[in-house]
């Protein structure tokens, strides 16, 4: 099969979160809706994918041709260059390609920076990881996996925006994002083994009670990224405060 016809597409796909609408649909079908708040534009990719049966008609054409025609002859192999490609335009016309759309693979990233490039291409695949992963979790240890993603997303977006701040994320995306998909790919294995013993339910007990540092250390990686900006900010409130005192246009001084 070909590919004739490559058409890009922007579709706002919804986000699902965790609230579902389980609803009855026609002729005893059934439909699921699903809500969210958040939406995010995803690039879809529209493909033609040529019919294979024209070139099947087209090669019948020729054998027939090749039975009642004289093939030695050159108006013999004309006509049936020009018979084989009627039915090789007729089948076209009957049999029109098929349209798919599908997702279309995420530019690379290049932001100049080789080593930027690699945090970022590396960390973004480790949150894809951790997305996936989020389908097999429940209870408390999806709800704090949620938050380690919504932070690393975060995080991620901040370090593109402000290059100067990728050093002090090295770690974070080198070591502690790639431990915590390891960590919960184990705690799903341990989780899905039916006949588990002694050791395998203290092990997952051990990643449940873990799971809300794990979350915390997240947002604490995203907080130290705007700690130079939080300072700034106090002293500019501060020196401003004391400027409006010194010209009397606080309340206090009204007073």
């Amino acid at each position: 099969k070909k590919i004739e016809k490559y058409k890009k597409k922007r579709y706002n796909l919804l986000t699902v979160k965790q609230q579902s609408l389980l609803c009855a649909g026609q002729n005893g079908y059934t439909c699921i809706l699903l809500r969210s708040q958040e939406t995010k534009e995803v690039c879809m990719a529209e493909k033609r994918i040529r019919p294979a049966a024209p070139f099947y008609f087209a090669a019948a054409v020729w054998i027939l041709c090749g039975i009642l025609l004289p093939m030695y002859t050159l108006w013999g192999i004309c006509a049936a260059l020009l018979l084989s490609a009627a039915a090789y335009l007729i089948g076209m016309r009957l049999i029109p390609p098929r349209v798919i759309t599908i997702q279309e693979p995420p530019e690379p990233i290049d932001t100049g920076d080789e080593e930027l490039n690699r945090i970022l291409s590396e960390g973004s695949e480790r949150l894809e990881e951790l997305k996936s992963l989020q389908t097999w979790l429940t209870g408390t240890v999806r709800d704090c996996t949620d938050r380690m993603i919504r932070a690393g997303d975060a995080i991620f977006k901040e370090i593109r925006e402000n290059p100067e701040k990728a050093p002090s994320v090295r770690r974070f995306a080198d070591y502690y994002l790639p431990e915590v998909v390891q960590i919960l790919k184990t705690y799903i294995r341990m989780k899905q083994t039916k006949s588990g013993g002694e050791n395998v339910s203290e092990l997952a007990a051990k990643v449940e009670s873990n799971a809300e540092m794990m979350a915390r250390a997240f947002e604490k990686q995203l907080d130290g990224l705007y700690l130079n900006e939080m300072l700034d900010i106090t002293t500019d409130i501060t020196v401003l405060e004391n400027m409006m005192k010194g010209d009397g246009l606080t309340n206090e001084d009204n007073q």
